[in-house]
C-alpha cells in the first residue's frame, strides 16, 4: 500500500481541489473530455503500482508557410494561453496545433475540426490533399501536466501542412469558454520541434 500512497494522495488532491492551477486543467475539463469520447481512464499497473491512466489519441499538425511578399519559411506556433481566471501559460508543443480525436473520429476529421476551431480556417477538399502524414510515433506514457497525478498515454499521429496563402494571417486567436489561445509565426529555425 505504501508504494501507491503518494500517487493516491496526488490524484485525490486533484479530484478534490479540481486542478486549474498553472497549466493544469480543472476536474470539469476531465469530465467533459471523457463525456466527449476524447479520452478514456483505466487503472493499470505502471512501475509496480496501480495507476490511473488517461489515454488520448491526438493529431498534431505542423503548419508552415511563407509570409506574403517574403521568401523565408515560417512555422505556426501556439504562443500563449490566457485563462479567464488570470493565469497565463505557454506550452511547448511538438506541433503547431494538437487536437484529441473522438472515439470513432478519423484523423482527417479531427484535423478539419482543429483547423476550424483553433484557427477559424475551413479547407476545401483540394486543399486537404496537401496535408502529409508523417511516420507514426510509438505510443508513450508519462505524468500528465494537464491532470496532475494521472498518467497520460499518448497515441499521436503527426501531419504537415503548407498553409495556403488565402488562409495566411499574421496571428490566429482561438476563443474558448475558459481561455484565449494565441498562435503566431516564427522563423523555421526557431521552431520548437526538429
Amino acid at each position: 500500500m505504501a508504494k501507491n500512497s503518494g500517487h493516491i494522495l496526488r490524484v485525490s488532491r486533484f479530484l478534490l481541489i479540481g486542478g486549474g492551477t498553472g497549466v493544469a486543467k480543472t476536474f470539469e475539463h476531465l469530465l467533459r473530455e471523457l463525456a466527449d469520447g476524447e479520452s478514456t481512464l483505466v487503472v493499470r499497473d505502471h512501475a509496480g503500482a496501480q495507476r490511473l491512466v488517461r489515454t488520448i489519441r491526438p493529431v498534431l499538425l505542423r503548419i508552415s508557410s511563407v509570409r506574403p511578399g517574403g521568401n523565408k519559411e515560417v512555422v505556426l506556433v501556439e504562443s500563449r494561453r490566457v485563462f479567464r481566471d488570470g493565469r497565463d501559460a505557454t506550452r511547448s508543443l511538438s506541433a503547431s496545433i494538437a487536437e484529441k480525436r473522438g472515439n470513432s473520429e478519423t484523423p482527417e476529421s479531427a484535423i478539419c475540426r482543429a483547423l476550424a476551431e483553433e484557427l477559424s480556417v475551413t479547407f476545401s477538399a483540394e486543399e486537404l490533399t496537401t496535408i502529409i502524414q508523417l511516420p507514426p510515433s510509438r505510443p508513450r506514457i508519462g505524468e500528465s501536466t494537464s491532470f496532475p497525478g494521472i498518467l497520460t498515454e499518448l497515441d499521436e499521429l503527426y501531419y504537415e501542412l503548407a498553409m495556403p496563402k488565402r488562409h495566411f494571417r499574421e496571428q490566429y486567436i482561438e476563443e474558448q469558454e475558459d481561455k484565449t489561445t494565441f498562435f503566431s509565426w516564427v522563423p523555421w529555425d526557431e521552431r520548437p520541434w526538429k
